[in-house]
């Protein structure tokens, strides 16, 4: 898969890249995370976590690209 694009679907879509990459489990618990912070979003500040989160998830799934590029 195109780097770009993965790294363009991790961060739309939280745990999907890890989905994509084998981790499963942990990508359905961000997943799962991730919605969860859409309902809460009326929140003061949970704007700018939801945003931290999705940079993470992007971090997390690029670098499980680095550590194992063969996947």
């Amino acid at each position: 898969m195109n780097k770009i694009l993965f790294i363009i679907i991790s961060f739309l879509f939280p745990g999907i890249g890890q989905i994509i990459k084998g981790k499963v489990i942990k990508g359905i618990l961000m997943f799962i995370i991730y919605i969860i912070s859409w309902l809460l979003i009326f929140i003061p500040g949970m704007g700018i976590v939801r945003f931290i989160y999705m940079i993470y998830s992007t971090y997390d799934a690029n670098k499980i690209t680095t550590d194992n590029p063969e996947i």
